[in-house]
């Protein structure tokens, strides 16, 4: 199903990403995708195309009209810009990472990709996380490096779906 804000979608220009480029601090690799997650996608709701990765449909190539086929001009748009932010963010990933994902060809399945890569909710990730957010003392750590740890273990069970509750 063809996602209807595709039909109001503005023609983006590779000078659109590579200024927001500079806002991505980071690139996407195995221990850092919340983070990277947060920055990017703000940015693609900003240039309005967040549906490419939340709806795999794309527009027809063609519309019928009296038995005519006429060219459809929001496939052209949704085209150019499907493949101007796939190029987009496999550039904001890191080589290792690339080698990592399956061939794609829309940003849909790019994106859909990192998720099977970097969220799998897995029982194990999920025992060792906490296990170790519950064995973590501050010892000789800063204050501050004692709070980064807490908080990476806090976003590694939040991304894989397994976020902490009042319960923990």
């Amino acid at each position: 199903m063809v996602n209807p804000s595709c039909t109001s979608e503005l023609l983006l220009t590779i000078q659109n990403f590579h200024q927001c480029s500079s806002l991505v601090t980071l690139k996407l690799g195995q221990t850092n995708f919340l983070l990277w997650k947060s920055q990017v996608v703000s940015l693609i709701r900003s240039l309005g195309v967040q549906n490419h990765l939340e709806d795999e449909g794309e527009p027809p190539k063609v519309l019928k009209s009296d038995d005519k086929e006429i060219p459809n001009p929001t496939y052209s748009t949704w085209l150019n810009n499907d493949g101007l932010l796939t190029t987009w963010l496999l550039v904001i990933i890191t080589e290792d990472f690339l080698l990592d994902l399956d061939n794609t060809t829309t940003s849909f399945r790019e994106w859909k990709s990192i998720d099977d890569k970097l969220l799998p909710s897995s029982k194990e990730k999920e025992i060792l996380f906490t296990d170790t957010l519950m064995s973590l003392t501050k010892g000789n750590m800063s204050h501050e490096e004692y709070l980064r740890k807490f908080k990476g273990l806090c976003d590694d069970l939040a991304a894989i779906r397994k976020p902490l509750d009042e319960t923990n």
